[in-house]
């Protein structure tokens, strides 16, 4: 939204705009990545606890 309002305003450019959100896009999918691989870590070791109290 703050990129769209200085675009509009000619305070940046379109590829300032388009590399920042590119850029935040990565960042949010690395975060993801991370988290997501934190969890299938805890849930294989919560089933292998499972399996060997079985």
């Amino acid at each position: 939204m703050l990129g769209i309002g200085l675009l509009f305003s000619g305070k940046v450019t379109e590829g300032s705009v388009a590399t920042a959100g590119g850029l935040t896009s990565n960042i949010v999918s690395v975060g993801l990545l991370k988290f997501t691989k934190e969890t299938n870590d805890r849930l294989d070791r919560l089933a292998k606890e499972f399996k060997d109290d079985n």
